[in-house]
């Protein structure tokens, strides 16, 4: 098996080379954007061609540029291109805002929020040209910011400025929608590489009420729990579990001297071998995927972004509600993918299937 998930890591570099050399496959479901049925459904198949068979970031924006796009093309790349998060990309937002094609500055106002980790706009009624001005401003604001800070700290940063402040009820509500904007951009683009950044986010908060914001993020990428449910029947998930939480973290961190990924999740995962090899190099196949065999329901999401690295299909379980339906739905789909019933038992002899969303 982990000979298999090896030979699978490398083939991704190889299907990125030859469609690299080819015509972007853009599936026909953005002919349905922008509307309800691109937003529930097409957007998921969309970014499933791009994250397996685009050729990634490098060279995209020259395709963009090359002068021989139909504009159904380049809503294609504009909508498909946001899945990679990369801010190496935004410069051809900034170009399709100033599109001729109404179509092409629906898709770059669009894709410009996904590409951000944000939830994406409501472009249906279309962006006129003020509208898109002032959204090119704003790209380009961006893009000044994330050439000398990753998308990761941005979002960090934006997390810590909203801790609940002392003032009006709608000062108030404006942090906890930054907040929830805040924690959802996070669950979609961190990967188990982005642990140091995150543990320096909690090292330097200046109150306990920003580290219990970071303790979901903390559990997934150190694949260790923190929070505990209550003993007590009477007890509910009150205040003091969360305490109790900041307090574990703070003394397992205490000790530590080095906070890299692989150190952290060597520690973490050693139960399943994890022990001297790299977390996050192709020798660790086999170990991500008994993890999401095996492991609890905090070590999943890091399991499905490492599987993924290894050649599976790109199937993103959250790190804010690990223990969910349907992130339970979406490890099912991976466990199947793989060859195994719902419970991590080998169940045919038949090479891996294709997971759902």
């Amino acid at each position: 098996m982990r000979a298999r998930l090896i030979s699978l890591f490398a083939a991704v570099v190889l299907c990125a080379g030859a469609a690299a050399a080819g015509r972007l496959p853009i599936p026909a479901v953005v002919r349905y954007f922008p509307g309800d049925y691109f937003d529930q459904t097409g957007q998921r198949v969309l970014s499933r061609v791009v994250l397996v068979r685009w050729p990634g970031v490098p060279g995209l924006a020259a395709r963009y540029r090359s002068g021989k796009l139909p504009p159904e093309r380049r809503v294609g790349i504009l909508l498909g291109g946001a899945s990679f998060h990369d801010p190496r990309l935004l410069p051809i937002y900034i170009e399709g805002l100033a599109d001729a094609d109404a179509r092409v500055r629906q898709a770059a106002a669009y894709g410009f929020q996904t590409l951000l980790g944000e939830d994406p706009p409501d472009v249906r009624r279309g962006i006129d040209e003020a509208e898109a001005a002032a959204l090119a401003d704003e790209v380009k604001r961006m893009a000044g910011i994330l050439r000398v800070q990753p998308l990761v700290d941005y979002w960090l940063g934006q997390l810590a400025s909203s801790e609940k402040p002392v003032g009006t009820l709608s000062a108030r509500g404006r942090a906890e929608r930054l907040r929830g904007r805040s924690l959802r951009a996070l669950d979609r683009i961190l990967m188990p590489e982005d642990l140091p950044e995150v543990l320096a986010a909690y090292q330097g908060a200046g109150s306990e009420e920003q580290k219990m914001m970071l303790l979901p993020l903390i559990e997934s990428l150190t694949c260790r729990r923190f929070v505990f449910k209550p003993t007590n029947p009477r007890k509910g998930w009150g205040p003091a579990v969360y305490r109790l939480a900041v307090e574990d973290v703070d003394r397992w961190l205490a000790p530590r001297t080095d906070l890299s990924a692989g150190a952290v999740l060597q520690d973490s995962l050693a139960g399943f071998g994890m022990r001297g090899i790299d977390p996050l190099g192709p020798e660790a196949c086999g170990v991500w995927l008994e993890v999401l065999r095996r492991g609890e329901s905090v070590q999943w999401p890091m399991a499905g972004r490492q599987l993924y690295r290894c050649g599976g299909p790109p199937v993103k379980i959250s790190i804010l509600r690990p223990g969910l339906k349907r992130a339970k739905t979406r490890r099912r789909s991976l466990l199947r993918w793989y060859g195994f019933d719902n419970r991590g038992r080998r169940r045919t002899a038949k090479g891996p299937r294709h997971a759902g969303p």
